[in-house]
């Protein structure tokens, strides 16, 4: 993929949402699986389970954190046309 200096980074929005729903469902079953290792006893799984969960997130943050520092922002005058990125078109 190509960057442009005139787009707001190097990825577009539907990469970034696909990202974010794979990191919404390891969340979910990490935190099914954690809740199913207490259920089933094992006490000293979940807590693992849920450590390794918190640095994933940890290190998505950190990612958004980082592409949201380093992305272009465009300023727009009121009076200039912005053809580009009026439309987010899936």
């Amino acid at each position: 993929m190509r960057c442009s200096s005139y787009s707001r980074g190097c990825f577009s929005s539907r990469e970034l949402s696909l990202l974010f729903l794979i990191t919404v469902v390891i969340a979910v079953i990490a935190l099914l699986r954690a809740g199913y290792a207490v259920v089933r006893g094992r006490r000293r799984v979940a807590p693992r389970i849920l450590l390794h969960l918190g640095a994933f997130l940890g290190v998505y943050a950190a990612a958004l954190i980082a592409v949201s520092l380093t992305s272009v922002q465009g300023d727009v005058e009121l009076t200039q046309e912005r053809r580009d990125s009026v439309i987010d078109v899936w």
